[in-house]
């Protein structure tokens, strides 16, 4: 296995230090894991590679960890776990300089399909390692890295503090008062600490668990900035072919920004640290992650916050531009459709007018004359043709509309 550079069809908007990049730049490269196949002797060696799926896979668990503690039992807590891609769905083989491959980092070799990691690293060494995939713009790795870091420091314990979904897709703190583990069903009783409300929730509705004493480090809210960045990166690289993958993609990167504006809220302010700064960075990337889904009205309320706060931001002031030139864009586009659609019905009254007839004439008879000797019965049936003529129409011109309208929708979220 070895890593090599790939060339994205669509340019990232955010880059490794959360910048987000102009639409207009030209196509940026990320890194990919591969297989080599072959190696052909030339006078430039040329090796052919076998891509490995981008979707970022979890890595195993590790030999020897702490089984007392009670972890979220999913795969990811934030990044969606998606369906591999088969070779009849993806170019997996493409011819690259030899020279052009670089070897694994020496910690990854540890982690491969199927086996275990041999020992139980750190959470904050396995963020460093993410960091490092992070630099190599191996985003897919990375992200596997950041969320083996995540389970680890999310515990569930009585008397700690979670992030957990409300009902209504709001992400709220509460407090673990009781857990409850009985037929193969896990819950939990809490207190949410805005209002004071107890519920009972399963713990699937825990979004993630805080890590006690991180108020200084911020080591989550720091993986989780770096998760979302990735993921939108990866929205870019992977998702260039998929709009499926990306809108999945920048939709888990929504999710780890809001789970980290919740950490900075439990952590509070005003401590002398490298998280006081993670709202401002978190509505950031959030709001390019809205922005691409088409959600202009939420990427705005991010951006302004930040601006209430920091008037010069110029990333801030960029996306505002951004923001407009996109609602101009959606506005023409609207426009276009309106006029579409205001001819469909025209043609529809035209239809209904002339009873699905020849066109009518100047002077205002129909254009075909009609025998004089036509019967009752026989105008009768051409009027009920005709009305079934008219509603066929208007039904596949609604259909059309809807479908024109989905695809629309589509293609703003990629």
């Amino acid at each position: 296995m070895v890593r090599a550079r790939r060339r994205s069809n669509r340019s990232a908007r955010v880059d490794d230090g959360g910048q987000v990049e102009s639409p207009s730049i030209p196509p940026s490269f990320f890194s990919c894991r591969a297989t080599v196949a072959t190696v052909s002797e030339s006078v430039v060696p040329l090796a052919t590679v076998i891509w490995e799926d981008m979707a970022p896979r979890p890595l195993p668990a590790p030999v020897g960890g702490d089984v007392t503690r009670k972890r979220l039992n999913r795969s990811f807590l934030v990044a969606p776990l998606l369906h591999a891609r088969t070779s009849a769905d993806n170019d997996q083989e493409e011819e690259l300089p030899l020279s052009s491959l670089e070897a694994l980092l020496p910690f990854e070799h540890d982690d491969g399909r199927g086996r275990q990691l041999s020992s139980s690293p750190s959470p904050v060494s396995i963020k460093e390692q993410g960091d490092a995939l992070l630099r190599l713009k191996d985003y897919s790795a990375a992200i596997a890295r950041y969320e083996a870091a995540l389970a680890a420091t999310s515990s569930l314990d009585l008397g700690g503090t979670v992030i957990i979904n409300d009902g209504t897709g709001r992400a709220v703190l509460a407090e673990v008062d009781c857990i409850d583990e009985e037929d193969n069903k896990c819950t939990a009783d809490v207190t949410i600490v805005s209002s004071g409300e107890e519920k009972t929730v399963d713990v699937k509705d825990i979004l993630l668990c805080l890590l006690e004493n991180d108020k200084e480090e911020r080591l989550q809210e720091r993986m989780l900035l770096n998760l979302s960045r990735c993921l939108l990166q990866l929205a870019s690289a992977d998702g260039s072919a998929d709009a499926i993958r990306a809108t999945k993609y920048r939709k888990a990167a929504v999710l780890g920004c809001t789970l980290a504006l919740s950490c900075a809220s439990y952590a509070g302010e005003g401590s002398d640290n490298v998280g006081v700064d993670t709202e401002t960075k978190a509505r950031l990337i959030r709001a390019g992650a809205y922005l691409d889904l088409g959600k202009a009205k939420h990427a705005t309320a991010d951006v302004k916050h930040v601006l209430k706060t920091d008037v010069n931001n110029a990333q801030a002031k960029k996306l505002v531009r951004d923001i407009e030139r996109r609602d101009i864009q959606r506005k023409r586009t609207d426009k276009r459709l309106a006029k579409d659609v205001c001819r469909w019905v025209n043609a529809a009254t035209d239809v209904a007018t002339n009873g699905g007839g020849a066109p009518v004439s100047d002077d205002g008879s129909n254009g075909s004359s009609s025998p004089p000797h036509v019967s009752s019965s026989a105008t009768n049936s051409s009027l009920c043709n005709n009305l079934l003529f008219q509603i066929l129409f208007v039904l596949l011109v609604s259909i059309a509309v809807k479908l024109w309208m989905q695809a629309y929708d589509m293609l703003k979220q990629y």
